[in-house]
């Protein structure tokens, strides 16, 4: 059996990271993608991308999926603007769910097909 490559969004803090190192250490390949490079060593290959910018969204992930077999999704980059309710804006609900929502979809649609041909794929939203 080939190694099993899981492609990891918001993947240089926090839960990213976390899930980054330990999938590695089970012996996974890591696509990891954030908007900047991580400080300390990245133990997998490293996307500097802001989810953010949807165009640059879809060329990164089709650029990937033209590299590499992905198997796996761990789709954990996401915003939360902590303000008192009556101060939130609408346009601050489109911005996180834009964010928190949409690079997950994109991911699904352009990685999906792959994981469909080969009978093997997971997806997890963090």
């Amino acid at each position: 059996m080939n190694k099993r490559t899981v492609l990891i969004t918001g993947a240089t803090k926090g839960i990213g990271y976390a899930a980054t190192e330990y999938l590695y250490q089970q012996g996974y390949q890591i696509i990891g993608i954030a908007r900047e490079k991580p400080v300390q060593s990245f133990p997998g290959d490293f996307f500097a991308l802001d989810l953010s910018d949807e165009k640059a969204t879809t060329e990164i992930f089709e650029a990937i999926n033209k590299k590499y077999f992905i198997d796996g999704i761990v789709n954990n980059v996401g915003i939360a603007l902590r303000k008192p309710l009556g101060e939130i804006q609408v346009s601050d609900l489109h911005l996180v769910l834009d964010l928190n929502l949409r690079p997950a979809l994109q991911a699904a649609q352009i990685f999906m097909k792959g994981m469909i041909d080969r009978k093997y794929g997971r997806m997890i939203i963090c």
